[in-house]
């Protein structure tokens, strides 16, 4: 729903401010996990507010992918996945705190 939000924002401008709102959210939820795996010790402190850039970053260029190419292609690639994929990125490379 968030990546067809997105495709929908330029042609429905009430859609871009909900959108707006929900984004601004994400990010803040991104980075308040992010802040609590660094004091759990799970990860390295990092720029969150960029690391929740790039998440969002993603959720966008899926919602261009999705316009452009057939729906047997992406329909695998839920907003769910895209999130769980990319955090597990960050985590598995920046996971290890250096002792």
């Amino acid at each position: 729903m968030f990546t067809l939000g997105i495709a929908e924002s330029l042609a429905h401008p009430e859609i871009a401010e909900v959108l707006k709102t929900l984004m601004w959210e994400l990010r803040s939820t991104l980075i308040d996990y992010l802040k609590k795996l660094v004091a759990r010790h799970e990860l390295q402190p990092l720029d969150f507010p960029v690391i929740a850039h790039v998440v969002l970053s993603s959720f966008y260029a899926v919602s261009l992918i999705r316009k452009r190419a057939p729906q047997d292609i992406t329909m695998h690639l839920t907003d769910e996945r895209i999130l769980q994929a990319v955090v597990e990125m960050i985590v598995s490379t920046y996971g290890t705190v250096p002792c």
